[in-house]
C-alpha cells in the first residue's frame, strides 16, 4: 500500500472547497477544481495506483466525480457546466490513478 497520508487532509479540505458551492447554490469553483485536478496528478506522481491506494483513499477520491454529477441531476441551466467538470475530473484520475496503463510503460 502507498502511503497517502501527507494528501488526505488536502483531499478533503478541496472536497469541501469543490461540493459547498455546488450544493449551496449550483456554482463551480474553478480554482479548487485545479487545484483538486493537480493534487489527483500529484497523487499519481508519487506512484499510487489503483491497486496500492487503499479502499477508503479511492473511495474519496471517487466520492467528489460522483457527488457532481448528483449535483447536476439537481441543476437546471448549469447542468451542462458542472457534467464537464465532473467529466474533466474523472479525466484526471483515469490518466493519472486508475489507468487503463495498457500500452504505457506502466
Amino acid at each position: 500500500m502507498t502511503d497517502l497520508s501527507g494528501f488526505e487532509g488536502r483531499l478533503d479540505e478541496l472536497t469541501t472547497r469543490v461540493l459547498m458551492p455546488l450544493r449551496a447554490d449550483k456554482s463551480l469553483n474553478g480554482q479548487a477544481l485545479d487545484e483538486l485536478r493537480a493534487l489527483v496528478h500529484e497523487i499519481g506522481d508519487s506512484g499510487a495506483v489503483a491497486e496500492t491506494i487503499p479502499t477508503a483513499f479511492a473511495g474519496k477520491l471517487w466520492f467528489v466525480f460522483y457527488a457532481m454529477h448528483d449535483e447536476a441531476d439537481h441543476a437546471r441551466a448549469e447542468a451542462g457546466a458542472i457534467r464537464r467538470a465532473a467529466a474533466g475530473y474523472q479525466e484526471a484520475l483515469r490518466v493519472a490513478i486508475f489507468g487503463p496503463w495498457w500500452g504505457r510503460g506502466r
